[in-house]
C-alpha cells in the first residue's frame, strides 16, 4: 500500500495499526469524557465479578487495572474515615457477598487473620499440614536433595 508524503498508516475501521501518541490522545480524551462513570453510554450501575459488587472510579487510589472498586471495600472505607491498605480484609458475617451493609462488615488486618477468625477448618487444615515441618535453604536444598516441593 502506497502511501502519500506525511500521511501515516493506521487502518480506523478495524481498529489496527494505531500509532502510541494516538492511542495515548484517544485514552486522555475518553478518560475526561466519561471520568464520572454515570456518564459512560454502558453504564449499569454496580458491576457483578466472581461474587461481589464493583464500581468504576478511577480517582481511587485502590481501583484495578480497569479502574474497577469493591463495593465491601469502599463502604468500609467510608465508615472508618480512610481508604483501605491493601493487606487489609474486609469480612461479610453473613457469608453473602452481595450484603454490602455496614452491620454485616468487619475488618481484619491481614488475611490470615481473617481465615483464623471467619473459617477455623481451613485454619486448622493448613497447621495440620504444615506441623512439625522446618523449612530453611540449609536443610532443605543441599546437595543432593530433593526439595518439599518437588517431591
Amino acid at each position: 500500500m502506497i502511501f502519500a508524503k506525511g500521511h501515516r498508516p493506521y487502518n480506523v475501521w478495524l481498529g489496527k495499526q494505531r500509532f502510541a501518541e494516538d492511542r495515548k490522545k484517544i485514552s486522555e480524551t475518553l478518560k475526561k469524557l466519561y471520568d464520572d462513570p454515570t456518564k459512560h453510554p454502558q453504564y449499569k450501575g454496580n458491576v457483578l465479578r466472581s461474587g461481589y459488587y464493583y464500581i468504576k472510579n478511577w480517582n481511587h487510589p485502590n481501583c484495578g487495572k480497569q479502574g474497577y472498586v469493591a463495593v465491601h471495600r469502599l463502604v468500609m472505607g467510608k465508615h472508618i474515615g480512610r481508604i483501605l491498605k491493601p493487606g487489609e480484609v474486609v469480612h461479610h458475617k453473613n457469608h453473602n457477598t452481595l450484603d454490602n451493609r455496614i452491620e454485616n462488615l468487619e475488618l481484619f488486618s491481614s488475611p490470615g487473620e481473617h481465615t483464623k477468625e471467619c473459617h477455623p477448618e481451613s485454619f486448622a487444615k493448613c497447621g495440620e499440614a504444615n506441623r512439625g515441618i522446618r523449612r530453611s535453604r540449609s536443610t532443605e536444598f543441599k546437595k543432593g536433595m530433593v526439595p518439599w516441593n518437588k517431591k
